[in-house]
């Protein structure tokens, strides 16, 4: 039973080659903040709009949107130039300066309207600076370098801003943003440690099941090999009888094979056990292999010819038109075999005698290759009761031929 299916495995392999590297990461990352920028710098125009200049506020607004489109198309840019498995020192140092890029306009909003307006617009600042670097540091955890160049940067900004603000009132607030910045690099360092542990796990599942697939493939490659000795003759390299009732069934789809006449031959050669015993197995092997090999030769392509016993063969011939076709193959297999052989530096000639059933085209009869090849040997043993070195045609009983006339009227 196939473990995994050839599409299954190119998937899953897929799927751990795209373990995100931390370019891939702030790639994908960048999609996503791609959306909540907007909606982040709407909700800061909303809350600060009474409170600072309006034009003012459209600035920072379109400035971050247009960061934000920047990041965002560098990103995908580099995410279709890299692969996602590699990641150099150029690459690193790019993906840092894309997350400090980013975070630029939100470390500017502190920086030009911290203590510029009333307590509640200060308080709606420092909040949405502390999500900016909580939602930060949660989506590039897996490059922390790149998430502490992103809240870092917006962290330093409010450190500085309440520092030069009013430094007795927001002092404190500026040393907390340092056990802050130390918690989300914590995070974002564990968040990394876990991803990285995941995608262990992961490298290691996609090995085994390649080794899995490919043992399955190993197994499928020895199941059709040993299914091709079992259905050949070691010696010659024919079909054997299981090879040709094989091929026959596959073929017995195909009816325009029957209706353009066919011809089951049985050939069993004469005089094989006297070479055999005078001159050895080795010589009577070897008389096998070049009856083989004439009886292939003197055959067309989609002729089949088999060995089915120790000097016996047979051969199903397709689309014969008529018996004098079927006659000829047999007439010129005959004069093969008559031909010379030199075995054991001995020459010898040998020849054969051959059954033929016939089934003429179109006829209503229909094909069983077992019947047809009892038939053929029939005729086999009136070509040896003939003298041998000869070919006959099967000629059913006149009782059996009679009684088919009756069941064909009925």
């Amino acid at each position: 039973m196939r473990l995994l299916s050839e599409s299954q495995f190119n998937q899953i392999k897929a799927d751990a080659q795209m373990s995100p590297s931390a370019i891939t990461h702030i790639a994908h990352s960048s999609y996503i903040s791609a959306a909540a920028a907007p909606m982040n710098a709407a909700i800061c125009l909303i809350g600060l709009w009474g409170h600072f200049s309006h034009t003012a506020l459209l600035t920072w607004c379109a400035v971050t949107l247009l960061v934000t489109l920047y990041v965002y198309r560098r990103s995908r840019q580099a995410l279709q130039r890299t692969p996602p498995t590699s990641l150099s020192a150029r690459a690193k140092l790019r993906t840092n300066l894309f997350a400090g890029f980013y975070a630029a306009p939100w470390a500017a909003l502190p920086l030009f309207f911290l203590g510029s307006g009333p307590p509640v617009a200060d308080s709606f600042i420092l909040v949405l600076s502390a999500g900016n670097c909580a939602g930060g540091a949660f989506l590039l955890q897996r490059s922390p370098v790149a998430a502490l160049c992103y809240f870092g940067t917006i962290l330093l900004a409010v450190a500085i801003a309440c520092v030069a603000h009013d430094p007795a009132q927001y002092g404190p607030l500026a040393l907390f943003c340092i056990p802050f910045g130390g918690v989300l690099f914590a995070v974002a360092l564990n968040g990394n440690r876990v991803a990285l542990e995941s995608d262990r796990r992961l490298r290691s599942a996609t090995s085994a099941l390649a080794e899995l697939h490919e043992a399955n493939q190993e197994l499928d490659r020895l199941r059709s090999a040993a299914q091709r000795e079992a259905e050949r003759d070691d010696l010659t390299g024919l079909l054997n009888r299981r090879g040709l009732s094989r091929a026959l069934s596959r073929r017995s789809d195909d009816s325009d094979n029957c209706h353009g006449g066919l011809a089951v031959y049985h050939l069993d050669l004469d005089g094989f056990k006297q070479i055999n015993d005078e001159l050895g197995h080795a010589a009577g092997d070897l008389l096998l292999k070049c009856v083989a090999k004439a009886l292939k030769q003197e055959c067309r392509r989609l002729d089949l010819v088999a060995r089915i016993g120790g000097d016996e063969f047979a051969i199903v011939a397709e689309r014969v038109s008529s018996r004098d076709d079927a006659a000829a193959l047999a007439q010129r297999i005959l004069w093969r075999l008559r031909e010379p052989l030199r075995l054991n530096k001995e020459t010898r000639r040998i020849s054969g005698s051959i059954g033929i059933d016939y089934l003429a085209p179109h006829s209503d009869a229909p094909f069983v290759f077992e019947a047809m090849l009892t038939n053929a040997d029939q005729a086999l043993y009136s070509a040896k009761d003939r003298g041998k070195d000869c070919y006959e045609f099967f000629k059913a009983a006149p009782e059996a031929v009679e009684r088919d006339a009756a069941e064909f009227q009925l």
